[in-house]
């Protein structure tokens, strides 16, 4: 069978009722023989991993900080006004607009002290150097009261968000500590026998992952399969974390002992903005733990090119 020979073996008649007269949600066995050949591997990508940031110069923040307000963000304060007006019919009643405008108010402007306060609780950046570099970058303005505004200070929130992720983000690693985190597969240090059928159903991002469970793979590869949400939980650095699409352990001498874990992230070329970001954490991962190695893959070919690779070598 081409099926995942790591976690289904076959549907449970256990279940939890959801509600009064709703139907029991499926649940799935879990295969522990076949966990069981992946233990190792488990018990280091389940550890809990400290993301440490390489220390950004001051130099480096204040360039972006001034390179950003000259370019980005400062608008005048205005307000717009929407006129609209109710329309009866014989059996109907609609809203409609006639028009809209901007206008000029200082409605939303606020005082300076206030707009570095906002800004340094949203950016986490000190007062002192957002004041440096806001007088450095605005000094040949002669007007800047009306610039310190509430919308002028979310362009100034966004652009930052932007430029520290296209310049910093790379600049951290994990660190492992000595405790290990719950998972889907892992509670408390136990294995779990079973799972309900919706952490099995990850929707599917691209035509590879929904390919790759069709490949047979060679008889080295001793236990293969699709993960489940949340059964590895790799943190980024935006305070979320991700999970691979699939695992598979290849033996060596004959089976008698494991020798790589092929991790596999399939994604298409056209990637989202928080893809990149799931991409970089895992592959930042998973090449630090001995005998993993981490493939991203944007088609079926590929993949199966780089798991031949793997088996010869393994």
């Amino acid at each position: 069978s081409t099926l995942p020979a790591l976690l289904i073996l076959s549907l449970s008649d256990s279940g939890n009722v959801l509600s009064e007269g709703a139907p029991q949600q499926p649940k799935i066995k879990l295969n522990r023989d076949n966990f069981e050949k992946l233990r190792d591997l488990w018990q280091e990508v389940t550890k809990r991993y400290l993301l440490r940031f390489e220390k950004i110069e001051k130099h480096e923040l204040e360039k972006l900080l001034r390179s950003m307000i000259r370019t980005h963000s400062f608008v005048a304060p205005y307000a717009q006004i929407v006129k609209q007006r109710i329309a009866r019919g014989e059996n109907t009643v609609q809203l409609l607009t006639d028009c809209s405008e901007s206008v000029d108010s200082s409605l939303s402007v606020i005082s300076y002290g206030e707009f570095l306060k906002r800004l340094n609780k949203r950016t986490n950046l000190p007062l002192t150097l957002l004041h440096s570099s806001m007088i450095d970058a605005l000094k040949d303005k002669k007007n800047t009261k009306d610039l310190f505004n509430l919308k002028s200070l979310e362009n100034l929130i966004n652009a930052f968000d932007e430029k520290f992720a296209d310049c910093f983000a790379q600049k951290y690693d994990y660190h492992k500590l000595d405790f290990c985190a719950n998972t889907s597969l892992i509670k408390d240090g136990n294995f779990v026998d079973e799972l309900t059928q919706e952490v099995l159903d990850n929707d599917l991002d691209s035509n590879t992952e929904h390919e790759v469970p069709k490949v047979r793979p060679q008889t080295e590869v001793v236990v293969y399969g699709k993960l489940p949400k949340s059964s590895i939980k790799v943190p980024t650095y935006t305070g979320k974390t991700t999970t691979p699409d699939f695992v598979f352990a290849i033996s060596k001498d004959s089976g008698k002992t494991l020798g790589l874990c092929l991790v596999v992230e399939t994604k298409s070329d056209n990637l989202r903005f928080s893809d990149a970001i799931a991409l970089n954490a895992q592959e930042k991962l998973f090449t630090q733990i001995p005998n993993v190695v981490w493939r991203k893959e944007t088609s079926i070919e590929s993949f199966e090119r780089h798991l031949k690779q793997l088996v010869q070598i393994a």
